[in-house]
């Protein structure tokens, strides 16, 4: 009898140790996916601002140049200030989602562990990026965020089944 108790706990002692060790790649694969995030967002963002001939004032300037005319007092919206825009506003969001989930996958991976609505939000958000990708983004892009989602997935269903 006292053998069988023995093996019993050596059973229930990989178990628990088998369990954690899912968690752990569940919190590297989270860290992993979020730092493809901020990596693509801090891309982007630099070669908007860095690449020559990508600037704002270059394109403006040649097009002052080109139409000599006066300065019109009243917002002209134009096709390249919403593509500015566009591209500015993601790259910065990409940015904060993949510092945000960084920051709780590295520190406190205990409240992504328990929080169902952060994984939810988390999986929608790279969701939503990945085919936002298919339509305005290179294929490097694409593959990218697919890796980046193909983590976020595999790391819920780890924590998952460890519940």
């Amino acid at each position: 009898m006292q053998q069988y108790q023995h093996h019993h706990s050596i059973i229930e002692i990989y178990f628990i140790h088998c369990l954690r060790m899912i968690q752990i790649v569940s919190q590297y694969l989270w860290l992993a996916g979020s730092f493809i995030f901020f990596l693509l967002g801090y891309v982007q963002l630099s070669s908007f601002f860095f690449i020559p001939g990508n600037s704002t004032h270059e394109k403006n300037s040649k097009r002052e140049e080109k139409e000599n005319k006066e300065t019109n007092l009243f917002y002209e919206p134009s096709i390249l200030k919403s593509r500015i825009g566009f591209s500015l506003k993601h790259s910065f969001v990409s940015i904060y989602f993949g510092a945000m989930n960084l920051i709780l996958a590295g520190g406190y991976f205990f409240i992504v562990k328990q929080s169902y609505l952060i994984m939810i939000t988390t999986l929608g958000i790279s969701l939503f990026y990945f085919c936002l990708s298919k339509l305005y983004w290179p294929i490097f892009t694409r593959f990218f965020l697919l890796v980046a989602n193909c983590f976020f997935v595999t790391a819920s269903i780890f924590l998952a089944i460890s519940r």
